[in-house]
């Protein structure tokens, strides 16, 4: 069996993938190792980061798909999984794949960005480093 786990950016998709491998030792990869590894090893390939999640999932569905075809009792996750192309992988291996999208349930931005920056490693080029700042500051001039 194949698991799939899509959902938007820090929705928890890693937390329940390792919650997963925790509880039945079935092994994780996360597609951001792969599209940080093309993006970095593979420049031709035109895979950037900071281009968007549907933008990079559309790239790497070439590499994606075959992979996803190669893994049995297996789990991947991450924000490149896109739902159309999944339902279409899903229905060659009917029966072989479970897939789960996470979202975030609470329309609060303010809320969500600062829980996502608790949650995130504020790398150097995470875009959430400054944003809720920057909402609270056009709050205040909007008043």
């Amino acid at each position: 069996m194949l698991y799939l786990i899509g959902g938007s950016s820090r929705s928890g998709k890693t937390t329940t993938a390792k919650r997963m491998l925790a509880e039945t030792k079935i092994p994780h990869f996360s597609l951001d190792y792969l599209m940080m590894g093309i993006a970095n090893g593979v420049p031709e390939m035109d895979i950037n980061p900071t281009d968007g999640d549907f933008k990079n999932g559309q790239r790497l569905w070439k590499i994606i798909n075959p992979l996803m075809t190669a893994m049995v009792e297996n789990i991947i996750e991450g924000v490149q999984l896109i739902p159309s192309h999944v339902s279409q992988f899903e229905q060659c291996y009917l029966g072989n794949v479970k897939t789960c999208f996470i979202g975030i349930a609470e329309i609060n931005i303010e809320n969500n960005i600062d829980k996502m920056k608790f949650h995130s490693s504020m790398t150097e080029n995470d875009g959430l480093r400054s944003f809720s700042d920057q909402i609270r500051i056009r709050e205040d001039q909007n008043r």
